[in-house]
């Protein structure tokens, strides 16, 4: 994972404009002038940690630690070799560079390609300058500390190196100068073998390796005894391209080496070929080549040299065009390709170009990467898996414009080179056999970038080019002369299964498109939720055995079964499912994040094992019982995965048993995971743009729990404004809008399968499948049972709310104070639905569910048993909208059942957001009427109660026409002069419409003779409406309870009401880590969230003299009417509050 993450900051960094030759990378991450400030500072010399004066930096073999040729080895500073040592002196030469033992090391190579490409660039100012900057020396500012800047794979890197070299008997062991005090080469050497892991990796190589490392630039080689037969237009159009150019003599022997023809040509050595030109001689044209000797001196005595008879027939103009310097000399065309053996081209990039008069060559490259069992293919000698190797898509458009080319085409140099395989000579490994393959693009994928072709179009079609060869070189690079198309390069080693990295880096003439062409990153997965209702009898009697007394399967508890089901399978390789895959299979289902699976979520995991069962089957071509991880690429396809190359390596790497094979349970693990994200995914990509964003915590939280996606898109969309009462959530992802219109055009009525009309939509005890309460019962529509089915009639009012077999008297009371106030009904119950225009048998219901408001749609088929509504009906008998409201609250809370017993407080909230205090009044605070005072100013539900003290009590009237066990609203408070005091009276409301207190203040009591009559007009009285008022020392003597509801500002609909100031934070118990219990269990109560509310401003309340901070908080479980099914309840839940001191 960590080499993924290496590769996302790599690609950022190079679009960021890193890795230029103008801002290069700091290689491991060492920052020259940081690092000679900080010695300065110190007063010490530098001593690079990363490549240390010890044995390993010498080598690993022929100069390894033990080995004779690095005995009596000093690493010493220059000032230690020298008195006055230098930089560099008199600008840098090709005498600066004499080769040192490195030579002995291989015979016959060494690096002597590596000093020939550093020669060479002694002989261009401006590239010299690149790698060798000027800024360092051994003088002022001085500190053991130099760099340099090399060209690697793509980029430029920051090279830092101390001065101590390796030395035997006070001399340099490897590269040296002449003069012996310079040693600008000696050090580039060093930076260079840092680089490369040692000075050893060095040994063997080819020039243009050296070329392309101190320019950026693609090299080629041509022998020139089988040279193209346009190679001299090649040349000059190289030069014109501002390309560094070199060619050689072979040697047969070590004896030949540098050895010197009778015409003044040296073998074995490195020239520069620095033009090209055509002359007038004798009626024709001749063809020439400017050839340089980095000695300065030793130059061809053929024709056409310095001084031959030839330049007497070239017209004395075009003879001073072609003059030459010292070391520079001239040679026709065809004595050079018979003198010399090779020729070298190296055309640079743009950016190392400072002439604006040199012809530019469009450069596109792209990186990729090699890996066992996912894209190392091999060559085309392995149909089965060339196909997996990366593809790389070229368009060239524009032809190229020499007129001297009869040639129609587009040239292109393409170039595959393989990445720090020196670094690994140490580990016994080195370069790889490479090569590419050419083909066109098919007219279907045109313009297409996300293909990538697969097995039967490479044994179908032949390649159009190829590399020249297969070879163990660090690159291959071949030119070529292409009609104008798309084309795909496939690059790979000789053999299949070998891990590398590479980059292919194509420079064409004309301007040219590269890019990788690789499958796009999609997924079509099948939802295929089972819901309870769906599962059988059977597999359930089987969950409720297995899953224990919680009802709920845990990591473990799904091992364990999982383990004896395939354990019994001889058809499937698996060593039985590991704990890990168990727990990302959990973390998939488990929508809840308490870590654990419910009947359904069990039941559709087991669904996708037996899907997943038959696909893996099905691509284990050989009948192995486990697949290769070729086939597993087949089988994730066939699964709804489409990923591109590097996610296959990944996932190869992580799920693939060493022999690349994939058992069973690996297979498993691999598309549950893969599930899993990208469901989490799409979820926070709220917006699909393709793009998520996450702060530290949410992406440290998303990996371990599945649930934590849905917390963060919940957050996010509660950020968004989705949750508020104006744009509530949709539950279940289920649109009212888009299902009801769907249904019209269909033509068919509502069925929803979120909460069907089966048995377990009634409940899991009392009216479980097989209880005798549940025995006939049907469900049938409003439509079935009434000629005239109405939602709602004459508006909504307590007779429509009559209870039924079902012990919910808490939400009815509920549902009853609702009918009081019209504005928060019709937020829970919306307007425009009907049994008549529009009708599709689907109704939706708002309801508050812990902090954020959600849309719950239904269908209309109700539960009956003998031709009645088995729950909640209205007295009208054809009014259906209480009963339509209790349905959708019981599919929120997963079953009717779940409704039985509770408090009318928890209505309350659930219609309208608001949060409740409950008060006993026999136990009432001193301030209880300035407490309600305030919630009526605030627009609170405020409601009370009489306690009944049995069954016989319930509804039952006293003698002064209160109502026990009954539910009653509070609706004003009032404060009326009377015999000389101040009397307080509260005003109490009967959902009835009537049975009134007859007691003192009632609506004929004599007290209100006695007070001002303008005040009785005020307080409107009216005759039996279920109004009245009483003393509030009354109201606290014959009430028993009292319960406010203290509404959200977006609940309250007039502006002069004051507001509470609401906050609200989401947490989770979860055991072992954050369920730490009451302070009677001081181990583990700290670990317990916490949560710090900091009050900045006392009340400004005039009647209150207690100065203080008035906060109500409230501590509220979720979901926990859902678990009854599982046979949990309500916990035993409180807080405690503790004050935060300042230090």
């Amino acid at each position: 994972m960590s080499g993924v993450a290496s590769a996302l900051a790599k690609k950022r960094a190079l679009a960021a404009g890193f890795g230029t030759n103008a801002n290069a990378v700091k290689y491991l991450n060492q920052s020259f002038e940081g690092l000679r400030s900080e010695c300065l500072s110190r007063g010490q010399l530098f001593c690079d940690p990363s490549f240390p004066a010890a044995p390993e930096s010498l080598g690993f073999n022929e100069l390894g630690p033990r080995s004779s040729k690095t005995r009596g080895v000093e690493w010493k500073r220059p000032g230690e070799l020298t008195s006055s040592p230098e930089f560099i002196v008199g600008g840098a030469t090709r005498t600066d560079i004499c080769q040192g033992a490195l030579e002995f090391v291989d015979k016959f190579i060494g690096d002597c390609w590596l000093l020939a490409a550093i020669a060479s660039l002694t002989l261009n100012e401006d590239v010299l300058a690149r790698v060798v900057p000027s800024d360092q020396g051994f003088t002022e500012g001085y500190a053991g500390i130099f760099h340099f800047q090399l060209w690697q794979f793509g980029e430029w890197v920051d090279v830092v190196v101390d001065d101590r070299l390796p030395s035997r008997d006070g001399e340099l062991l490897f590269v040296h100068s002449a003069t012996g005090s310079e040693f600008w080469s000696a050090l580039l050497e060093k930076a260079y073998a840092k680089v490369n892991g040692c000075y050893e990796a060095l040994s063997g190589g080819s020039t243009t390796e050296g070329f392309e490392d101190f320019t950026g630039g693609i090299a080629e080689q041509y022998e020139l005894k089988h040279a193209p037969s346009n190679m001299f237009q090649i040349i000059k159009k190289a030069l014109d391209s501002g390309a560094l150019l070199g060619c050689s003599i072979d040697i047969t022997s070590a004896a030949d080496s540098e050895a010197i023809t009778y015409q003044k040509l040296v073998k074995g050595h490195a020239y520069s070929l620095t033009g090209a030109i055509e002359v007038n001689y004798r009626g024709r044209k001749e063809k020439l080549v400017r050839v340089r000797n980095p000695w300065g001196q030793v130059e061809w005595t053929g024709a056409w040299s310095d001084n031959s008879s030839e330049w007497n027939s070239v017209d004395p103009s075009e003879r001073e065009n072609v003059k030459a310097d010292d070391g520079e000399f001239w040679i026709s065309f065809s004595d050079f390709s018979r003198q010399y053996s090779r020729i070298e081209i190296c055309t640079l990039t743009p950016d190392t170009l400072t002439s604006d008069s040199l012809k530019h060559w469009s450069v596109c490259k792209f990186d990729g990467t090699w890996r066992r069992g996912s894209t190392a293919g091999g060559c085309r000698n392995h149909p089965y898996t060339f196909w997996m190797n990366p593809q790389f898509k070229i368009k060239l458009e524009e032809e190229d414009d020499d007129p001297d080319d009869n040639e129609v085409g587009c040239s292109v140099v393409i170039g595959l080179m393989q990445k720090n395989r020196r670094k690994m000579r140490k580990a016994g490994e080195d370069m790889h056999t490479i090569g590419y393959a050419i083909y066109e693009v098919p007219p279907q994928f045109h313009g297409q970038k996300e293909v990538h072709l697969d097995k039967n179009y490479f044994l179908t079609h032949a390649q159009k080019a190829r590399s020249e060869t297969f070879i163990n070189l660090r690159e291959v690079s071949t030119r070529f002369k292409l009609p104008p198309g798309e084309y795909l390069v496939v690059p790979s080693t000789f053999e299949p299964h070998k891990n590398g990295d590479f980059c292919v880096r194509v420079f064409s003439e004309k301007q040219s498109e590269m890019q990788q062409c690789d499958d796009p990153i999609e997924a079509d997965i099948d939802e295929e939720i089972v819901s309870e209702g769906e599962v059988d009898s059977g597999f359930r009697g089987l969950f409720t055995k297995l899953a224990g007394d919680d009802m709920e399967i845990s990591a473990v508890e799904l091992q364990t079964i999982f383990n004896k089901i395939v354990a019994k399978r001889t058809d499937i390789k698996t060593d039985g499912f590991s704990l890990d895959t168990c727990r990302v299979m959990l973390n998939l289902m488990d929508e809840s994040g308490n870590g654990k699976l419910g009947l359904a979520e069990f039941a559709t995991l087991w669904k996708k094992i037996q899907k997943y069962l038959v696909i893996y089957k099905k691509n284990d071509l050989d009948g192995s019982g486990c697949m290769s991880t070729p086939e597993m690429r087949m089988a994730l396809k066939e699964a709804g995965f489409s990923l591109n190359d590097t996610i296959h390596q990944c996932l190869a790497a992580r799920y693939g048993d060493a022999d690349m094979t994939i058992d069973f349970d690996n297979f498993v693990s691999c598309v549950m995971r893969l599930e899993m994200m990208f469901k989490v995914f799409k979820r926070l990509d709220v917006d699909s743009s393709g793009f998520i964003e996450l702060d530290f915590f949410q992406y440290l939280s998303m990996f371990p729990y599945g649930g934590i996606s849905a917390q963060i898109s919940a957050s996010r969309l509660k950020a968004d404004g989705a949750g508020s009462f104006e744009s509530a959530l949709h539950f279940q992802n289920q649109d009212f809008e888009a299902l009801r219109q769907e249904c019209l055009e269909g033509g068919f009525l509502f069925e929803d399968p979120c909460f069907p009309a089966e048995p377990p939509s009634l409940g899991f005890k009392e009216l479980a499948p097989y209880s005798s309460k549940t025995r006939d019962v049907e469900w049938m529509r409003p439509t079935e049972l009434c000629d005239d089915p109405q939602f709602i009639v004459d508006g909504a009012s307590r007779t429509d709310i009559c209870q039924g077999a079902l012990g919910d008297c808490w939400l009815l009371a509920a549902i009853a104070s609702l009918t009081l106030n019209e504005r928060l009904l019709h937020r829970v119950v919306p307007h425009g639905q009907n049994f008549q225009d529009g009708y599709a048998g689907i109704f939706h219901f708002q309801f508050w569910q812990f902090g954020e408001w959600v849309d719950v749609v239904i269908d209309d088929r109700l539960p009956v048993k003998g031709g009645e509504l088995m729950f909640v009906h209205s007295a009208e008998g054809n009014e259906f909208w209480s009963a339509l409201v209790e349905k959708a609250y019981a599919k929120l809370n997963g079953s009717y059942e779940a409704l039985s017993g509770g408090s009318t407080t928890e209505g309350f909230e659930d219609f309208t957001g608001g949060v409740s205090e409950m008060y006993e009044l026999r136990k009432a605070p001193r301030d209880l009427y300035r407490i309600i005072s305030k919630a009526l100013q605030r627009g609170s539900l405020l409601g009370c109660s009489i306690d009944i003290t049995s069954a016989f009590d319930m509804e039952s009237v006293t003698f002064k026409k209160l109502v026990k066990g009954h539910a009653y609203s509070v609706t004003a408070l009032k404060q009326v002069e009377f015999r000389g005091r101040m009397e307080r009276l509260i005003r109490i409301r009967n959902p009835w419409g009537q049975v009134e207190w007859t007691g003192a203040w009632s609506d004929n009591s004599a007290e209100w003779d006695e007070i001002d009559p303008s005040e009785k007009d005020d307080l409107h009285l009216q005759m039996e409406d279920g109004e009245f008022w009483m003393s509030f020392g009354e109201f606290l003597r014959q009430f028993s309870r009292l319960e406010i509801c203290n509404l959200t500002p977006d609940a309250l609909c007039n502006d002069d009401m004051s507001h509470w100031n609401t906050i609200k934070y989401h947490g989770a118990w979860r055991k072992g880590s954050t369920a730490g219990g009451c302070r009677n269990h001081p181990n583990t109560f700290w670990i317990n969230p916490q949560y710090k509310i900091t009050l900045l401003e006392e009340d400004d309340d005039p009647e209150d003299e207690e100065v203080a901070c008035s906060a109500l908080v409230a501590l509220m479980q979720k979901d926990r009417r859902r678990y009854r099914r599982q046979g949990q309840d309500m916990h035993t839940i409180g807080f405690a509050v503790y004050e935060v001191r300042t230090s």
